[in-house]
């Protein structure tokens, strides 16, 4: 039986309709270009430091170049994915490289929007705009994991099997160079990943002997797709549309409150959500 009706429920809409498409274009040329993905990673990076700059003001007008740089740059996030598939030239460890530039993008805005707020509330800026952008690595790292999740589990996509920080850990200890920091950086992210979602790991041994069967992964698909429509709620794409609406009203502190209280209580709702939902499925398996 085929899972391709299953498809598309861990991606959001608007990234089909309209990110992908318009990155299509652009992997294109970036592929007679001869770029790599990690180039177009790199150049996607680049624009959101330079978009960063205009988050620190006040005005509108100030803030829109900021707005449409960092719109390209989401571009060019989608495109990197779309060129590695065209030209074969992913390579193993191009997904935290992309996870890498993606952050050191939202860092500088969150330092240049700290930077404008400062002269209002002094310290407190900076203590505001650190626990929202943690608080966002948290929220992006528990999108990425189910996403992930239901791939492995709903799609039988076995690239996407969760791996744990020994087993990175391991590989990191044969590696050198920049994989060897990118997986240093990839332990770290499992590590929060299990810390928060490692109820869900537990039940690995219980449900791996049923991945296979259609009841389960049509089971699982349905049980997860309310769940993750929540997580895109407060995952990076809800992010950069946070950042654009406040940043325009000149009002970058009110988006740091609303990543820090609004879509944190939205990520343990639907954490507790999935809960409910994963132990209902355990209990249907066991049977």
């Amino acid at each position: 039986m085929t899972r391709a009706h299953l498809e598309g429920f861990e991606e959001e809409k608007l990234d089909q309709w309209l990110f992908r498409p318009l990155s299509h274009p652009v992997a294109v040329a970036a592929a007679k270009l001869g770029l790599t993905p990690n180039q177009v990673s790199v150049i996607g990076m680049l624009l959101g430091v330079a978009g960063a700059y205009f988050f620190q003001f006040r005005e509108a007008a100030l803030v829109l170049p900021g707005v449409l740089l960092f719109c390209g740059r989401n571009i060019l996030d989608y495109a990197d994915g779309q060129l590695a598939r065209l030209t074969g030239k992913g390579s193993p460890l191009g997904y935290f490289f992309d996870g890498l530039c993606d952050y050191v993008a939202y860092a500088a805005v969150y330092g240049f929007a700290i930077y404008g707020i400062w002269p209002d509330l002094g310290v407190w800026a900076l203590v505001l705009g650190l626990a929202a952008g943690l608080s966002g690595g948290v929220q992006s790292a528990v999108l990425d994991f189910f996403k992930r999740e239901y791939r492995y589990w709903a799609l039988g996509s076995d690239k996407d099997r969760y791996e744990s920080p020994n087993e990175l850990r391991e590989r990191r200890d044969a590696a050198k160079g920049l994989d060897r920091m990118l997986l240093g950086l990839a332990i770290d992210y499992a590590r929060r990943q299990r810390w928060i979602c490692g109820w869900r790991l537990d039940l690995r041994e219980t449900w791996e002997p049923h991945r296979a069967l259609p009841e389960f992964y049509e089971a699982y698909s349905q049980a997860s797709r309310w769940p993750l429509k929540v997580y895109f709620l407060t995952g990076p794409n809800w992010h950069a549309y946070g950042m654009f609406v406040f940043g325009l009203m000149g009002r970058m502190d009110l988006f740091f409150w609303v990543q820090l209280v609004g879509m944190n209580v939205l990520l343990a709702i639907a954490l507790w959500w999935q809960r409910v939902l994963d132990r209902r499925l355990a209990r249907a398996v066991a049977g």
